[in-house]
């Protein structure tokens, strides 16, 4: 996460470093940086006209999502793209680990079309800018299953794609990269804090449906002060629909009282015959409240970006990476056009306001230099900081970058012996369960049912 206290990124544009090439080839006011792109051009991709790039050239800082997008749809156009990443992989952010095993590694390449020898991922680096841990190779133990394995990978970065990202589908399904629903919170996830429940963990769907139980309550029972002076010429009437509508959302009585319901679930589930099982607990209000953490997360799966369907690519999240690598664009393999362990120290001009960048990088072979058209900046903002900038960005920049702030966090994966969590007593299939531990939130797979063992994500 980027946030800054004073500055936008749009200022950091606006500087003349970064130029969001894709869109500005059709825009001339986009590249200038004198007119901010409208949630369109976010959206829909823009259509180049054909050789619109021949004879110059741009370089990608990053070979994350959004820089091999950028070299895929430039390269199409005609431009002449070289990608430098500083890392010694592909993927950006985007970066999913399996097992070690190299029997179970020759089965995932062969399995996965695009998964090739040197974009399969073990091991996470100690790369982070400021990580205090070495090196981590990845534990898992595979299980065979036949002559193959059991499909085992954990998402060290993003694991969800929300259906309003319209752009990274568009490519997901053009690349024919398979795709699987993903769950984020459903109502068998637990919730889980000291003020809560006296600290015992409650389903998510108890905590959700009293809470929309008491809200209703209170609404029914005041249901005409909760009513604007414009609807009063017909105040009886609407205030007669608005409690019957809170009966339903809150499954009250017919006197618009809440005690309890079936939604929240069971402390005795439901059987044969005459076992009509024993509803849960009421969760009182003001615990409820109480617990703001908690009810925060809860709330997160009504954000637009968490609202189901969510998706995942079958294999993991770096199947729509590993795609583009393999595209022939340009003449040739995307890959070919990346190079890894190039790090980016200078952008500089000889003193004009205009013409070619001098990049600078630092590589296995030292400190080298070329000249571009464009330049085209896909790292995290910060990085600007440590680069020579001379002639192609101010003071304002040198302030601008200096002021962005990096969160730190983590993300921890571990393999369970067996999916315990999909027991009778839990029923917890996919999701994120809630809790006010450090650990904050615990990941399951959305995929694997049933299976032999699976990857959590423990803490996040």
């Amino acid at each position: 996460m980027i946030t800054s206290a004073k500055r936008t990124r749009r200022r950091i544009l606006q500087g003349g470093l970064v130029a969001a090439a894709a869109a500005a080839t059709w825009h001339p006011s986009v590249l200038s940086g004198l007119l901010r792109p409208p949630p369109a051009v976010a959206q829909s991709l823009p259509q180049l006209p054909a050789r619109i790039g021949a004879g110059k050239s741009v370089a990608i800082i990053g070979a994350g999502i959004a820089g091999l997008t950028t070299a895929y749809e430039l390269l199409r156009g005609g431009f002449d793209v070289t990608v430098f990443e500083a890392e010694s992989r592909y993927g950006g952010r985007s970066l999913t680990v399996r097992p070690s095993d190299p029997d179970y590694k020759a089965w995932a390449i062969d399995r996965y079309p695009n998964l090739t020898d040197f974009t399969y991922v073990d091991t996470i680096p100690a790369e982070v800018r400021g990580a205090k841990v070495p090196a981590q190779t990845a534990r898992f133990h595979p299980h065979r299953i036949g002559d193959g394995y059991f499909d085992m990978h954990f998402n060290a970065g993003p694991g969800r794609i929300p259906t309003i990202h319209t752009g990274i589908l568009h490519y997901c399904r053009q690349f024919g990269v398979e795709m699987a629903p993903y769950l984020f919170v459903s109502e068998g996830n637990l919730l889980q804090s000291a003020i809560l429940n006296g600290g015992k963990p409650v389903q998510v769907r108890q905590f959700l449906y009293d809470m929309l139980g008491h809200i209703s309550e209170l609404l029914y029972l005041n249901a005409g002060e909760a009513l604007t002076r414009a609807q009063a010429r017909n105040a009886r009437a609407i205030e007669t629909q608005l409690k019957s509508f809170l009966v339903s959302l809150g499954d009250l009585s017919a006197g618009g009282r809440f005690a309890g319901s079936s939604r929240a679930g069971y402390a005795v589930v439901p059987g044969a015959g005459t076992n009509s099982g024993i509803m849960a607990p009421q969760l009182s209000l003001d615990e409820m409240l109480a617990e703001g953490s908690i009810w925060a997360d809860v709330m997160d799966s009504a954000h637009l970006d968490w609202q189901l369907p969510l998706l995942e690519p079958v294999g993991g999240m770096d199947m729509i990476w590993q795609a583009f690598l393999a595209e022939t664009v340009g003449g040739a393999p995307l890959h070919t056009r990346i190079k890894l362990n190039h790090n980016v120290i200078g952008l500089t001009r000889d003193g004009t306001t205009a013409g070619p960048i001098d990049v600078t990088t630092r590589g296995p072979d030292g400190e080298a230099n070329a000249a571009f058209d464009y330049v085209v900046m896909t790292g995290v903002p910060i990085l600007m900081r440590d680069m020579d900038l001379t002639n192609v960005a101010g003071e304002a920049l040198y302030d601008d970058v200096s002021s962005l702030l990096i969160s730190g966090g983590f993300k921890y994966g571990w393999q369970a012996r067996t999916r315990f969590w999909e027991a009778p007593d839990t029923g917890i299939f996919g999701g994120i369960s809630f809790t006010g531990h450090m650990i904050k939130q615990i990941w399951y797979p959305s995929n694997g049912y049933n299976g032999p063992t699976g990857i959590l994500t423990g803490a996040y």
